[in-house]
């Protein structure tokens, strides 16, 4: 063990305080690595750009064990963590990977005349509570911290979704999908161009968890209990090893722990 002594200090805005500031961050890092088990190393993902961090991992437990654990070892050394400025954010995979979008974000992917994410953050809303007009992306803050107005996370954690899923509702498509490609039948949803039924299966779990998909052309389908995928019956026993129903698994898992 080395043991360094100082005697004068260094301003932050020193040539040399970067340099000294990023050699005890990579102390910390290293000792945050040799105490951690590896299981939880191999969950979790750590990284720094100069005094901004970021600690991502799948497994909430290991999420904040790593976190205090961090905590704990920047305290040793001086330097603690604001509370103010530290975010939490909870992602879900892209369509491609299992996060479901939003459903502004959803529509834009098949009409280009809808606002775009930027248009609609800068767009002026009306504050519910003092009529104060603010631009949407900052409404919330403005809610939290002017009228002390808490946010619903448990609530926010899920994506909107047609009304007509929150019940068991059955929707048919007829006919055989390599005639003519189809388009969702789901009232108000604009998704189209399905040539294949395994793409309007993925589209009903993400967008239509709650609801019945009927294709009489391919015979009996069958809600998957593990990722809610439908499926022709005579394939159910290949799907559930398949790797994107493994993966929409875990992230109904996630989901249902995160939102409690």
């Amino acid at each position: 063990m080395v043991t360094l002594l100082g005697w004068t200090v260094v301003p932050p805005g020193d040539i040399i305080s970067p340099d000294l500031f990023n050699f005890v961050v990579d102390c910390v890092v290293q000792e945050w690595l040799f105490q951690l088990d590896e299981q939880v190393l191999n969950l979790l993902a750590l990284s720094f750009y100069a005094d901004d961090g970021r600690l991502s991992g799948t497994v909430p437990e290991y999420v904040q064990q790593g976190l205090t654990l961090l905590a704990d070892l920047f305290a040793r050394v001086g330097l603690h963590m604001s509370a103010k400025k530290t975010k939490a954010m909870i992602s879900f995979w892209s369509s491609a990977s299992g996060r479901v979008l939003s459903t502004a974000a959803h529509k834009r992917q098949y009409d280009r005349l809808q606002p775009t994410y930027r248009e609609r953050k800068r767009a002026k809303v009306v504050c519910s509570i003092c009529q104060k007009s603010v631009s949407s992306r900052w409404l919330s803050k403005h809610q939290q911290t002017v009228h002390q107005v808490s946010v619903d996370w448990k609530n926010s954690l899920s994506p909107s979704v047609p009304e007509q899923d929150l019940q068991m509702v059955a929707y048919e498509v007829p006919g055989r999908f390599s005639l003519s490609p189809v388009g969702c039948p789901v009232p108000g949803c604009s998704a189209s161009g399905f040539d294949i039924p395994s793409r309007l299966f993925r589209h009903f779990a993400f967008r239509h968890p709650s609801a019945t998909l009927i294709l009489p052309a391919y015979g009996p389908l069958v809600c998957c209990r593990f990722c809610g995928i439908h499926s022709q019956s005579a394939y159910i026993s290949r799907h559930v090893n398949n790797t994107l129903c493994q993966r929409l698994a875990a992230m109904r898992k996630a989901r249902s722990v995160f939102s409690g």
